[in-house]
């Protein structure tokens, strides 16, 4: 699985079609490359998708907000933010195509359910703080509370996911690890300077 996710980001031609193909993942990316036909930005896509989707990624930050940490790899990649309806919010079919299949490609299923929990904690956090109205016209504050408590009950299962992703898999558990006594070690506070 690896060796296509370091393939694709490191891929610098123009000939997106033939080399998907060549490493057989055409038929994930396929209604991707349909809608976003101009190979810069169809590198940026797929770069987007891999990078937020990806066991192997090291972009994606264990404890930072889902939302926060999709929109730090949007902006890596250099998208346009009136794009992020469309492509970070899944809108677009072509994307949410390319994501699941490439989510399915990995065959990581405890990854796979985090990640669908991660954007659809993102989408209930959202939704308890968008207007949404009855039939009747008035504020429903009855579902914007169930979408509040849903995010909770959410962001609780998550927490079970990457604890159970930590457990079977070694190398992430130790880059875990490793990125916590960084932190750790970050000073913090207040510094003395002694003048020389």
């Amino acid at each position: 699985m690896i060796r296509p996710y370091h393939s694709i980001l490191s891929y610098s031609g123009e000939f997106w079609r033939e080399f998907l193909e060549s490493i057989y993942l055409l038929d994930i990316f396929s209604d991707l490359l349909e809608e976003f036909n101009d190979p810069e930005k169809f590198t940026r896509v797929i770069h987007y998708i891999l990078y937020t989707y990806s066991i192997a990624s090291d972009r994606i930050i264990s404890g930072m907000d889902t939302e926060k940490n999709k929109k730090s790899n949007f902006s890596y990649c250099r998208l346009a933010e009136d794009e992020w309806q469309q492509i970070g919010m899944l809108q677009s079919p072509a994307v949410l195509k390319a994501v699941m299949g490439w989510l399915k490609y990995q065959d990581q299923e405890v990854f796979t359910q985090l990640s669908l929990l991660k954007d659809l904690k993102t989408e209930m956090q959202i939704s308890s703080v968008s207007t949404i109205k009855k039939s009747s016209g008035e504020i429903d504050f009855d579902q914007k509370f169930k979408c509040a408590t849903y995010a909770l009950d959410l962001r609780r299962m998550i927490r079970d996911l990457e604890n159970e992703l930590l457990q079977n898999s070694p190398a992430l558990a130790e880059l875990v690890k490793e990125v916590k006594a960084v932190k750790k070690a970050q000073v913090t506070g207040i510094e003395l300077f002694i003048p020389h």
